[in-house]
């Protein structure tokens, strides 16, 4: 019998808490089309300054990815993020009002996940990168992916921003992150992790996920 890859098994025993991230509000009602303009227009705001932290960290899987082979994964990475996700919201943020009191409060409130991933990185390294991003991008393509469940219209912001998010580029990030996280040593090697660590991280960037997205709504809202 095949054994399940350590990336699906990941998945696997962590389902329930994806589930519950999958029916957060925003997530909710980008998936129905009936998220406000004024909520969209922070999460722009809050998603492109979190772009420039997943920038960052990239380049540090680059620098401390052990398989020569692998590096120029992370390169692509990096040219993907300031290119194709960075002029997205270059050409969209400009048809909304960027400079509102209430853009500033979304971006600082959601300064939570840099401050998760950026800590996870210090603490954890390279496994604590791989699966932060592993985690945050197996949410995006489900939650993308279950979206297209009605037709996306190409002349809403928010159903383009879901549509970047379910092409075979970015299916096929996904599946690499994957292979990265089957590829960690495992406990009782060296260097190796555990799987308890490996929930912990997945569970945690799914938390630090939740307080982002909900960053948009303010007090009463």
């Amino acid at each position: 019998m095949t054994a399940i890859p350590r990336s699906a098994a990941l998945v696997e025993r962590n389902r329930e808490r994806l589930e519950q991230s999958l029916e957060d509000r925003f997530i909710r009602e980008a998936s129905r089309a009936v998220l406000e303009p004024r909520h969209f227009a922070r999460y722009l705001a809050i998603e492109e300054r979190f772009v420039m932290t997943a920038v960052r960290v990239s380049g540090f899987t680059l620098f401390a990815e052990p398989d020569w082979a692998s590096v120029a994964h992370h390169a692509a990475t990096i040219g993907a993020l300031l290119g194709e996700q960075l002029d997205y919201f270059q050409a969209v943020r400009a048809r909304y009002d960027d400079a509102s009191a209430d853009i500033e409060r979304a971006v600082d409130r959601s300064n939570v996940l840099s401050a998760y991933v950026l800590g996870s990185v210090d603490a954890d390294g390279y496994t604590g990168a791989i699966v932060n991003m592993f985690a945050a991008e197996t949410l995006y393509l489900e939650w993308c992916t279950r979206a297209t469940a009605r037709p996306l219209n190409p002349a809403l912001d928010a159903d383009s921003w879901i549509a970047l998010h379910v092409t075979p580029a970015f299916q096929n990030q996904v599946r690499a992150l994957g292979a990265f996280v089957d590829r960690l040593p495992t406990e009782g090697t060296p260097g190796g992790v555990s799987d308890e660590v490996l929930d912990s991280l997945f569970v945690g960037m799914l938390s630090a996920e939740d307080s982002f997205h909900d960053a948009i709504y303010l007090t009463g809202e």
